[in-house]
Parts: structure tokens; sequence; C-alpha cells
């Protein structure tokens, strides 16, 4: 940290102590202050820019998984060391607990035409983001879908879906920023059959999913296309297959990286492993849309942590190494809820950026992130904005492969046990 940052940290804080003790301000003067005082060192979006080569995002991942290349960034003494995922046990410590995240990720997707009156309009596309599996009686038969389809979407809009055999009507708006774009929009649904126009329950729905539903794939891969391949490499090998599991739109990545092989090498190494679970919804995914980034707000994503493995993080305490940023989400979540029981879901909105202080691990292992991404952010509250760019550009320079097939980063933290 620079002398002119530590000067602003102070200041900030001088504020915080006349806004509580003298109440010299009010809380609107108070917030503006802050965010003024802030803007210039982490919160413009654009400083969490960079330019990547379109070669260098990765299309499909590694023939075997544990061949993506790793960058190990070591905090302790400056230092960047470039090797293979496979040689991930030789930084890693048998004091240490890895804690990855074992959701499943649903077939989500659906494509269609617009449909008015039996009449055939536009191709669409539709991605459900609440899963069925986790809906409540309350709310059985409505879902929270992201639609893409040109025109402006209206209630009342259908669309034919999965070989024509069900349809898709717009019961509630909840945000359609893009209009008329093309792009997508968040609507609240109802499914239907389409020739008995029955309602369709969240177990049907379910079914229809498992049986005409695509992997969703990022759109920066292949445009979004998935194939059968994708069925496959777009899971974790550890991912839980109990349907409670089988919730997320998009892949932890960090996880991707670890192959049966390779978890046995680790286990091997008496490195131990917890599962947590937080199913990735469009909170992580979702662009940020605002120039200060304090104001992005984060939409909620549901976790859980089993007995077995809070057992195992609480006895490691701190001495943990987290596998992807949503499974330290979960753990960051976990600590600042006072009430926190095993065995039961709860919701999160945590927004990770620098500025927070990340109190529950020693090393993470991730992916290299898209530009401006919550994700990018997170990353930089560990080690730094600066920090973070200079070791993306290394990775460039380097030719790593990025986003979500692409390779891994290790972050080694100041704390990090030595052997």
């Amino acid at each position: 940290m620079n002398i002119y940052s530590l000067f602003k940290h102070i200041l900030i804080d001088i504020i915080d102590i006349f806004c509580l003790a003298e109440k010299l301000f009010d809380l609107n003067t108070y917030e503006f202050l802050k965010k003024k005082l802030i803007m210039d060192n982490f919160s413009k979006l654009s400083f969490y820019d960079y330019h990547l080569p379109q070669n260098l995002i990765a299309e499909r991942p590694t023939t075997e998984r544990h061949n993506s290349r790793l960058l190990v960034y070591d905090q302790r003494n400056d230092s960047v060391t470039h090797t293979s995922f496979f040689e991930i046990t030789k930084f890693l410590s048998p004091k240490m607990l890895l804690v990855l995240n074992n959701t499943r990720v649903l077939k989500a997707r659906l494509v269609g035409n617009k449909y008015s009156k039996g009449v055939f309009g536009g191709k669409c596309e539709l991605l459900i983001v609440d899963p069925p599996s986790l809906h409540s009686q309350e709310n059985k038969n409505i879902f929270k879908v992201l639609i893409k389809c040109r025109g402006v979407k209206k209630i009342g809009d259908e669309y034919l879906l999965a070989d024509q055999k069900y349809i898709a009507k717009i019961i509630h708006i909840l945000n359609d920023n893009d209009n008329d774009s093309g792009s997508s929009g968040l609507f609240d649904v109802e499914f239907y059959e389409y020739k008995s126009m029955l309602i369709q329950n969240y177990l049907q729905v379910q079914d229809m999913l498992n049986d005409y539903g695509l992997v969703p794939i990022p759109k920066y891969i292949r445009k979004g296309e998935s194939d059968f391949q994708d069925s496959q490499d777009y899971q974790t090998v550890f991912s839980s297959t109990e349907k409670k599991n089988l919730c997320s739109i998009a892949a932890p990545t960090a996880g991707l990286h670890f192959s049966e092989k390779i978890l046995n090498t680790i286990t091997r190494s008496n490195i131990e492993l917890a599962h947590v679970t937080l199913h990735v919804g469009i909170a992580t995914f979702l662009p940020v849309r605002t120039e200060n980034i304090l104001d992005h707000k984060m939409h909620k994503e549901k976790f859980f942590i089993a007995e077995d493995s809070l057992k195992k993080i609480e006895k490691y305490n701190e001495n943990i190494v987290a596998v992807g940023t949503t499974s330290l989400r979960v753990l960051e979540s976990k600590i600042r809820n006072e009430c926190f029981k095993a065995n039961t879901f709860y919701d999160t909105d945590i927004f990770i950026y620098p500025g927070k202080e990340i109190t529950t691990i020693k090393g993470l292992i991730t992916n290299f992130h898209l530009p401006k991404s919550t994700l990018i952010m997170l990353v930089s509250a560990l080690i730094g904005r600066e920090k973070t760019l200079e070791i993306y550009a290394e990775a460039i320079k380097e030719k790593y492969r990025f986003f979500s097939y692409g390779d891994a980063m290790l972050v080694i933290r100041k704390n990090f046990p030595l052997d």
C-alpha cells in the first residue's frame, strides 16, 4: 500500500469516528464522502479492465484435466512460478485443508421460437436461473428465467421450446434492461405442456430440462453452443449427483482441473479434502454495469455445508486453501453468520472487492477471470489490484489459456504455513 492509499484509509477512519461520535455528517453525506475518497483508489470499474487476445480464450479443456498449466504466485516472497496443475501438491502442505464446491451444473438452457396465436416468430433462448429442485411449495410453478430474443418483451409473451413440446409464458417482468437489443432480460415465467396447456410444476420442469436442456456454457466459448462433450467437461469429477446439488447454471471452474488421479495424489500427500456447496447463479457471472463498483448489487445464491465438512473446516481453522471463488465465498459467508448451522441452506449475496478483509483462507486456487468481473475483483481483494493485473499480464505474455476451460492460478498468501 503506497503512502497516498494509506492516507486515504486513515482519512476514511477519521470520518467514521466523526460520524459515530460527533455526528457531524448525516448518513447520506457520510456515504458520499467515503465513496468519493476511495473512488480513485479501487472502485472504478475501469480499473479492473485488461486486454486479452481472442486466441487465449480456451474453447475446450486440456485432454487430461490435470495437464492444464498452473501459475503459482507466492506472496511470501513475491515470486511467480510456471508449472503444471499436476504438480500442485508440491506447493501445498499436509497441514492444509482443501475446500471444494461440489455443486453440479444443471442443463438449464432451452432454445425455441417466439410464439403467438399459432404463428412462429424469431429464435429465442431461455436460461432458468432458479433451479427446480430448490423451489418452495409456494412458488413451485413460477421460474426466474433470462430470455434472449429480439423485440420488446411484455407480460403474456409466449415461447415454444423443447421440440415444440412446451411453452414458456411471461407473467412478470423483473428486469428487461436490454429491451429490443436481443440481449437477455430477467422474467418470471410459467411453463405449459403445448398440447394440453397443463401448467408444469417444478418436478415436471426438472424432467423437461433433463430431456431437452442444454449445458449452459458461457457465451465466450463457441458462442454458448454446447455439445455432448461439454456435458462431461463442464462438470467437476467430484460434483454430487444428489438432486439437491443439480442446481448450478455455471461450473465452479477452478474445480475442473481436478481429475481422479490428482485427487488420489492429494490424498496420498496427506492433504485433507472437504466439500461445500454453493449453487452458482447469475450473481457469479452477470457483468458489473456500474462505473463505481460499490454500487453493484449481487444476486443471492444458496450455499450449504454438511456436518462432516463443517467439522473439518473448524478443525483446520484458517489453514485452508479454497478451490475457486465460490468456495471462498461460502467460507466468508459462513464466518459472517454467528448462528450458522450445518446441513442448512443459506442465502448469500457477498461481494468481495479490495478493502474487504478475507480471513478464512491461506491460499486460493482459481482460474484467470474476465475483465471487470466480480471474480477479478475478489482476486484483487486477496493480493491487490495492481498485483493481480501484473500477474495477468505475465500470464498473457506466457500464453496461458483464460476463463472457464483455461489454465489455473494458485495464490499463496503471506501467512501460508512453511513445510
